[in-house]
């Protein structure tokens, strides 16, 4: 049976495509002046054999990644390849979404052992149950505590998220307090400066998911080293999380 995977070693997967991202727009960013010279576009039109009478219509952007030829027929162009900010907003769209999925990765991993203390956490407690629930969990499990486990699932993916009151909540369903506090500890940083951090990636990513990052009749601004900074935040504190939230033995 293969080994199942951990929530941070999950998040560090999904979390490596925001870098991607990041990444991707780096290299894109052309360097270069002048649209392709015509001995170019001659050389580039051999190779790529294509007629001559589209060979003025090639172009290219150059960077000290890439070198990417825009061939006659493309509905892109310098000008609008010169803007690879969407890029760097879908990055930190990704960075949150892997930060939301660990988050709720991690507080399943707690959860065994929990489940048996009594009394219950008390937003363990609160989760609610129909009664349509119940009889679904008695209908399908021999082991109801199983049925019990998928239903603390559903309410914590649903409590998931970047916001740090959220993350405070989905932890405190398995008794972890004070979480972003005991981060700020871990990482020899001031008082609230997890918190702070989370609070305003959430604020951006919403702002990206949700008015397409406008500000007026613009755009914000962003750049491929803010992105960077904020995806470097984001795994410093998965990783602190993971170490002041042990995994407990079952």
């Amino acid at each position: 049976m293969a080994k199942r995977q951990l929530a941070l070693e999950a998040f560090e997967l999904n979390i490596a495509d925001a870098y991607f991202l990041a990444d991707l727009a780096g290299s894109l960013t052309n360097q270069r002046v002048n649209r392709m010279r015509k001995e170019l576009r001659v050389t580039v039109g051999d190779t790529l054999r294509i007629g001559k009478t589209q060979r003025d219509a090639l172009d290219c952007i150059e960077s000290d990644d890439f070198f990417v030829v825009l061939k006659p027929e493309t509905t892109l162009d310098r000008h609008r390849l010169k803007d690879v900010r969407p890029l760097l907003r879908q990055a930190i769209v990704a960075g949150s979404a892997a930060f939301e999925t660990y988050v709720a990765d991690r507080v399943m991993e707690l959860l065994g052992p929990v489940l048996r203390q009594r009394p219950l956490p008390s937003r363990l407690a609160e989760i609610s149950m129909t009664v349509e629930q119940y009889y679904d969990i008695e209908a399908r499990y021999q082991r109801k505590g199983w049925g019990v486990r998928e239903l603390v699932s559903a309410a914590v993916t649903e409590r998931a998220s970047p916001s740090p009151t959220q993350v405070g909540m989905a932890f405190a369903i398995v008794n972890e307090k004070k979480l972003l506090q005991r981060v700020d500890s871990k990482l020899r940083q001031a008082k609230g400066t997890a918190h702070d951090h989370l609070e305003r990636l959430y604020a951006r990513r919403n702002a990206i998911a949700h008015t397409g990052d406008r500000v007026g009749r613009g755009r914000a601004d962003i750049d491929r080293a803010e992105v960077i900074g904020d995806l470097d935040q984001l795994c410093r504190v998965a990783q602190a999380i993971d170490s002041v939230t042990p995994a407990r033995t079952a």
